[in-house]
């Protein structure tokens, strides 16, 4: 048997309550990546989430793990004080339009106040083309990051982002209404 890393342990706990959210109907689980790259020796853990009544906003949790986090926490790197070991963590949103400076500033403002200002907030716009002839997809992307390694010792935390999660949805679902 093996003693699992913090990367396990925190996607353990991640999935198993966003999984708890969808059982009581609170969020649909749209897509799950678990990626282990063999010749990186890194993994990446990705997990889309919407509404249930409002598929067309998303957000999507990222948990990634490369080599320098596994060996600095299997090794117990003393000259680094296991500063390596961790996750990095982020959360991206989308919405189906695009957003101008003004709109940008207030989705920005919106999601500091569910995440707090310690947080980096980015918003982007961007236009998929899936076929230049046919159609073309305008959406924003919001993420949310945190400029540091996630530990093991911020599993509860890791509880209480699942919910931040679900209250940017409502909120992001608001202004998608409001467009309208």
């Amino acid at each position: 048997m093996f003693d699992p890393t913090a990367f396990e342990n925190m996607k353990v706990v991640l999935e198993g309550a966003i999984y708890d959210k969808e059982f009581y109907g609170e969020v649909s689980v749209t897509n799950r990546k678990d990626i282990v790259n063999l010749s990186a020796l890194s993994r990446q853990y990705e997990i889309e989430i919407t509404l249930p009544e409002n598929r067309s906003v998303k957000a999507s949790l990222f948990l990634e793990a490369d080599i320098e986090n596994l060996t600095s926490e299997l090794l117990g790197n003393a000259q680094e004080n296991d500063t390596k070991a961790g996750c990095t963590l982020t959360v991206a949103f989308s919405v189906p339009f695009q957003v101008d400076q003004k709109q940008a500033d207030h989705l920005i403002g919106s999601l500091e106040a569910i995440w707090g200002k310690k947080r980096i907030i980015k918003v982007s716009s961007t236009v998929q083309y899936t076929n230049a002839a046919v159609s073309h997809a305008s959406y924003a992307i919001a993420s949310v990051s945190f400029d540091r390694l996630v530990k093991e010792e911020q599993m509860d935390d890791l509880l209480t982002m699942v919910d931040y999660m679900v209250d940017s949805l409502s909120v992001l679902e608001n202004l998608q209404n409001n467009r309208k």
